[in-house]
């Protein structure tokens, strides 16, 4: 048998002997961007090629480090997003702890202002009806807590206590349909009954028609119903229409009923007194008056230049008042009438038989006649028909 090489040797040379050529063919000649086509052959050759080895490196790096290399990584992170939503709920209660101690603070200082005796209490649920305005607190007959007592805020009055038990204690809301309570407007000090409507609002009965009644004014316990002391806040006025018989007023709650969260029980109460009428009030600055300027005997007022200069007083000139007092026109009318009976020696107030009343067209200023005698009867012209 004749072996391979020996019997395709001759085409073997022959395919060597032609790669050959094209090699060096290849490196001698250039393309036109200056670049041997041996060198452009090669690069078209392994293009391919190394393109799909890069590809296959890829995937086999991202599948190394996604699916082997970071096992213990996605367990790391498993226990950071843990934590992450442990270290949220636990902000989340401080920061309701941080309020509450704020609405607490607020409330111990309400309390140490108080006359009244106060329990405070939190909230612990609400009412067993969807309809009814109740919240239980966490205080009762165990604190000496009692059917009857108010329940107040800081910001107003929030209901009396229906019911008490062990440790709890059952609170019917003032915006309850079966709630009321004793009211005084802040204004007009008229009295009335506050009573719960079920919903956000209040309303209050028994106003007189000619009340006046404004939106905004304040609303205060006034201490008739027995339960809640005088003097608390109550809401403020939103709407006055007329009634049949009454205002119909709507008070909108100063407490956050819908929010409540913590409370006073009023175990004994002292009524407060209510606070002044909020009306205007007398001024307590006044400047003094504006300084009154005078005429002058002619009757003519003098320049404002010469004001100064001028202006005489009627003390000084006719010894008839003070001309500081003068401020009204009706003022120097009076003192110009004076002047004319002082300049006729006339007398006002009393009555004369011999002479005639002062001649108030008398001018004061004018020259007087040789022959006037002051106080005595003017001349009267004869009668014609009388003469001879």
């Amino acid at each position: 048998m004749t072996p391979v090489f020996t019997r395709y040797s001759g085409g073997a040379i022959l395919v060597v002997l032609v790669f050959v050529q094209l090699v060096m063919l290849g490196y001698q000649v250039s393309t036109d961007q200056n670049i041997s086509l041996l060198r452009f052959w090669v690069v078209s050759a392994m293009a391919p090629v190394q393109k799909g080895l890069q590809g296959i490196s890829g995937t086999t790096s991202e599948a190394w480090s996604r699916y082997f290399w970071l096992v213990d990584k996605a367990e790391e992170n498993r226990d950071l997003e843990a934590e992450s939503a442990r270290l949220h709920l636990e902000n989340q209660w401080l920061r309701q702890s941080l309020r509450r101690f704020d609405r607490e603070t607020e409330l111990v200082a309400y309390q140490k202002e108080l006359a009244s005796r106060t329990v405070l209490a939190r909230v612990v649920a609400g009412g067993s009806s969807p309809s009814s305005k109740e919240v239980f607190l966490d205080s009762g007959e165990d604190h000496g807590i009692r059917s009857g007592m108010a329940v107040i805020t800081a910001d107003g009055i929030v209901g009396k206590v229906l019911a008490s038990y062990a440790s709890t204690c059952l609170v019917l809301l003032i915006n309850d349909a079966e709630s009321g309570a004793g009211v005084v407007l802040a204004n007009s000090r008229a009295r009335g009954s506050l009573k719960g409507t079920g919903r956000r609002l209040c309303k209050i009965d028994h106003i007189s028609p000619e009340t006046k009644v404004s939106p905004g004014e304040l609303v205060y316990t006034s201490g008739d119903d027995r339960v809640y002391p005088r003097g608390l806040p109550v809401g403020t006025v939103t709407r006055v229409a007329r009634g049949v018989s009454f205002l119909d007023i709507s008070v909108e709650p100063l407490a956050p009923l819908e929010r409540l969260e913590e409370a006073l029980i009023v175990a004994m109460g002292v009524h407060l007194d209510l606070p002044s009428e909020a009306g205007p009030t007398a001024p307590e600055v006044l400047m003094a008056p504006a300084r009154a300027w005078t005429r002058q005997l002619g009757g003519v007022e003098a320049a404002p230049q010469d004001r100064d200069a001028t202006a005489f007083n009627l003390t000084t000139a006719t010894g008839i008042g003070d001309s500081s007092a003068i401020t009204t026109d009706a003022d120097r009318v009076k003192q110009q009438y004076r002047r004319i009976v002082s300049a006729q020696g006339a007398r006002v107030g009393s009555i004369s038989l011999t002479a005639p009343p002062p001649n108030f067209n008398f001018d004061p200023d004018a020259p007087l006649p040789l022959d006037f005698e002051a106080g005595a009867p003017e001349a009267t012209p004869p009668n014609p028909e009388q003469q001879p």
